[in-house]
């Protein structure tokens, strides 16, 4: 074999090491490295890549005709990898099934692409729901709520009681309640759905104790958060962390073309707590994205072939047809 894949003692990363000389195979080899996001460590000699990143460097490797050995320990996060996304793909599934006979009884469905972002998106506790603009993302991201849902909708002001009548159409079980104003705002009840704005968001969301273990927490219109420094996002940011801490969800919804601006794209998963989950961390993303920084800010070039599939780890996109 020319090359090796370990586990980091993390667990976090992994180490991807040259056994043999590979020739002029080795710019092939640093292709792979570089689609996968993988980093080079002068030091040890070695390039290391966050464990997200291990299918691709082994899809990639199995392309370029490389040989590639694969250590116990990194078999063993790929089985544990592949646990997790049968798990998950079995509770969406259950979800799914839930609330197929309930919205028939009441003469509703779904369409097929909605009922995959229901299955996709229900079990997860973090994640992005980016499907374009009119494909249904509020109806999907309410019925992938659990019932008896304690959950906060963070929206523009013009879609609050678009969010109450969907509500009330979707899921009867559950009771929206608008929030006009900042003094009104608190953790919701089982069976509650609060709608807020961005702009009321609690400066000091800690000051309303601990969020109740089941709270969904869900942005819509999530591009809002674009902007690390906007008093916004650090209150939002602020507002999911209680969220998270109490093992709650996180999910953002946004029909805003994201992969062209790379900033704002890490700002957002950012938003969600999954930037990392993403990407490994920020060096990673640069790097999978061409950026360069100069005087004035980074200047981005175009993303690696790895990109999407490291968003779908994390997001689900469709476009209209």
């Amino acid at each position: 074999m020319s090359i090796r894949l370990g586990l980091e003692p993390d667990g976090q990363s992994v180490v991807v090491s040259l056994t043999a000389y590979l020739g002029d195979r080795f710019e092939a080899y640093r292709s792979c490295c570089a689609e996968a996001g993988a980093r080079w460590h002068p030091g040890r000699k070695v390039n290391i890549a966050p464990t997200s990143a291990i299918p691709t460097l082994l899809a990639a490797f199995a392309r370029a005709a490389l040989p590639c050995e694969v250590s116990p320990d990194v078999k063993r996060a790929l089985d544990l990898e592949s646990a997790e996304a049968s798990s998950l793909l079995a509770a969406g599934r259950a979800r799914l099934e839930s609330i197929r006979a309930d919205i028939g009884s009441r003469g509703l469905a779904l369409y097929r692409f909605q009922e995959t972002g229901v299955e996709w998106l229900a079990p997860r506790k973090r994640a992005l729901l980016s499907d374009e603009m009119g494909l249904g993302k509020t109806v999907q991201a309410l019925l992938a709520l659990p019932d008896r849902a304690a959950a906060i909708v963070v929206a523009p002001a013009s879609v609050r009681y678009s969010w109450a009548r969907e509500i009330l159409r979707w899921r009867p079980d559950l009771r929206p309640v608008v929030i006009a104003s900042g003094a009104q705002f608190r953790w919701p009840r089982a069976g509650e759905i609060l709608i807020s704005t961005f702009g009321i968001l609690p400066k000091e969301p800690e000051g309303m104790g601990l969020a109740p273990g089941s709270v969904t927490l869900i942005a819509d219109e999530a591009h809002a958060l674009k902007n690390p420094k906007a008093a916004r996002t650090k209150h939002w940011r602020a507002l999911a962390k209680l969220v998270t801490d109490s093992a709650g969800r996180v999910w953002l919804l946004t029909g805003t073309p994201l992969l062209n601006r790379p900033p704002e794209l890490w700002a957002i998963l950012q938003a969600a707590g999954i930037a990392e989950e993403a990407f490994g961390n920020f060096p990673q993303f640069v790097a999978m994205f061409h950026g360069r920084k100069g005087r004035f800010g980074y200047a981005w070039g175009t993303p690696d072939d790895g990109v999407p599939d490291r968003l779908r780890k994390v997001s689900l996109h469709r476009r209209r047809i």
